[in-house]
């Protein structure tokens, strides 16, 4: 950039040197002729270097845009990549979850002929509809009619009458 400058200022220096020896040798009918094509062709040097300047300038804009365009589109793959992690072991998560709520339904249930509900204080047989639908924190298990019988509480009028 400096250098360009340089080559400018020692270009219009050439130019006056040449213009005052013109002037001294031939007269000024051809000196202004002379003075008015050398202004126009330093004029024209100026702004093809103007140009140049202003050429190199676009193409060190367009070099940083690239880049930052190629890191852009890093950083969006290094993300979809990660996403994708993610998402993987969220999914691994959510099966491990599930599985361990099978195993922990799969323990409180216990095998009885009988099961019974605090809330409605009535029993049923284990295959009874009624008594499947029966709230988790609200079962009662039992083997033996006899325990539910000295609880007091009533029979399913469905199953129990059955037998």
């Amino acid at each position: 950039m400096i250098n360009r400058f340089k080559k400018i200022i020692f270009f219009g220096l050439i130019l006056i040197v040449i213009h005052a020896i013109i002037f001294l040798i031939f007269d000024f009918d051809s000196y202004f002729v002379f003075a008015l094509l050398s202004i126009l062709v330093y004029a024209i040097y100026i702004s093809d270097e103007i140009k140049k300047v202003d050429r190199m300038k676009l193409e060190l804009d367009l070099i940083k845009q690239r880049e930052s365009d190629r890191l852009l589109k890093e950083r969006i793959e290094k993300q979809g990549r990660l996403l994708k992690l993610y998402r993987k072991r969220l999914d691994q998560l959510y099966a491990e979850v599930a599985e361990k709520s099978k195993k922990e339904e799969k323990k409180v249930e216990i095998p009885a002929k009988y099961i019974g509900s605090n809330e409605h204080r009535k029993y049923h047989k284990e295959n009874c509809r009624f008594g499947k639908r029966i709230k988790q924190k609200e079962k009662i298990f039992s083997e033996d009619i006899g325990f539910f019988k000295k609880k007091r509480f009533k029979a399913c009028k469905v199953c129990m009458k059955k037998s």
